[in-house]
């Protein structure tokens, strides 16, 4: 039997999303599933990947002022029709600052109401936190900076850990993700 293939797609503005698919990839190729990453915003949406040649598709996006990155928006306006058939296993997930505190109240905003709102049939979909990059590799520049650091810093106050002021300061539910990505190898897998 072939390995099965699994089509990532994802926006991510300062690299937090990013980080999390490296996660979500470590734990696929643990399960013996194979996967193919792009980030969307990185090429021509004529280029973009077809779906037909994976097992599943997986989309990730960060939020950002209450919004998904554009590219993964309109990856799937318009892939909807081909990721909503009943033989294609799809999942979406973002990477969110408010499910660090407010997990329901994230989960309903950015993906329940996101999924109904652009007519999206997931078979599966979860936030996990937020990784902020503040690395001397940051995409994050300027403002965008400061309001991350300003992020980084209240979260690491609240939990009492050190806040990296040139590192990666993440604030992921490590359990919710491996029990998202067991779930998604279980549908790909039965």
């Amino acid at each position: 039997m072939s390995k099965k293939k699994v089509l990532i797609v994802f926006g991510t503005r300062y690299g937090g999303t990013e980080l999390i698919i490296q996660k979500i990839v470590k734990l696929l190729e643990q399960a013996g599933i194979e996967s193919n990453v792009v980030d969307l915003r990185s090429i021509k949406k004529k280029n973009w990947p077809s779906i037909g040649e994976h097992d599943a598709v997986l989309v990730g996006s960060g939020i950002s002022m209450g919004r998904w990155v554009g590219a993964p928006k309109k990856f799937l306006k318009k892939n909807r029709d081909l990721l909503n058939k009943e033989d294609v296993i799809f999942g979406i997930f973002v990477s969110s600052g408010t499910a660090i505190d407010k997990y329901e109240e994230a989960r309903e905003k950015y993906l329940v109401k996101f999924a109904e709102k652009n007519e999206l049939k997931p078979d599966i979909f979860d936030t996990f936190g937020a990784i902020y990059d503040l690395s001397e590799t940051t995409r994050a520049g300027g403002f965008a900076r400061k309001v991350l650091q300003n992020q980084a810093i209240e979260n690491c106050e609240k939990r009492g850990i050190e806040f990296k002021s040139n590192g990666i300061n993440e604030f992921i539910d490590e359990s919710r993700l491996k029990t998202f990505v067991d779930e998604f190898v279980a549908l790909l897998t039965k």
